[in-house]
């Protein structure tokens, strides 16, 4: 078959100019990620942080045009978002931060990305500086079924979510991420730090037993 490009959000030559801004704004390659939902492309990207500050923001895309629909500074998250959105029953989720490393689950619509509710799932332990020397949240992943959703925050928690009643039914704490107790010097701040290791979450719901 012969491959032709349909559409792109930028220049190639655009690229090139990247890497730096990736070094100096302490952006998280492993947030760059995609998904599809019934013809929309949501892309997580990094666009928000510029200067070491901003979030990364959830942009929503028309999969046949590329044109932008709507971007995430409507989800009220300071942070911006830090997990991919999940689709329940027509409603969209994402999970992202305020900025203090406050985790929230917030319901937005898939047409506007206008937010409809959230609810505050609690601060995320054992948060380590990244290379920037700014703190660094997890990478967590989501699993809905029948009004409820489960949310790995990647870094101390596994939360269960009364959709209906916007609350936490139960909350299952475990190990954080491990860290290479050799460390590492920064050679931009002038500071001595620790590695992560950070595994992407996995949760998979089978015949009413979850694995994470």
């Amino acid at each position: 078959p012969i491959w032709k490009m349909l559409w792109r959000t930028g220049k190639f030559s655009d690229v090139s100019a990247q890497p730096m801004n990736f070094v100096q704004n302490g952006v998280d390659l492993k947030r760059f990620t995609i998904a599809v939902v019934d013809g929309k492309v949501f892309a997580l990207t990094g666009e928000g942080r510029t200067n070491g500050g901003g979030g990364y923001q959830l942009a929503c895309m028309d999969g046949a045009t590329g044109k932008v629909l709507w971007k995430g500074d409507k989800l009220g998250l300071s942070a911006g978002a830090a997990s991919m959105p999940y689709l329940l029953e027509g409603k969209g989720y994402v999970v992202g931060s305020i900025g203090d490393g406050s985790l929230y689950l917030v319901a937005f619509s898939l047409e506007t990305g206008k937010p409809d509710w959230k609810v505050a799932l609690g601060k995320q332990q054992g948060m380590q500086n990244n290379y920037n020397g700014r703190m660094e949240l997890g990478t967590p992943a989501m699993v809905g079924v029948e009004g409820t959703m489960y949310v790995s925050t990647n870094n101390g928690a596994l939360l269960a979510v009364n959709l209906s009643q916007r609350r936490i039914e139960w909350a299952f704490r475990n190990d954080t991420k491990p860290v290479n107790p050799n460390g590492r010097w920064n050679p931009w701040g002038g500071y001595y730090m620790t590695d992560e290791f950070e595994m992407p979450a996995t949760l998979l719901l089978h015949e009413g037993t979850l694995y994470v």
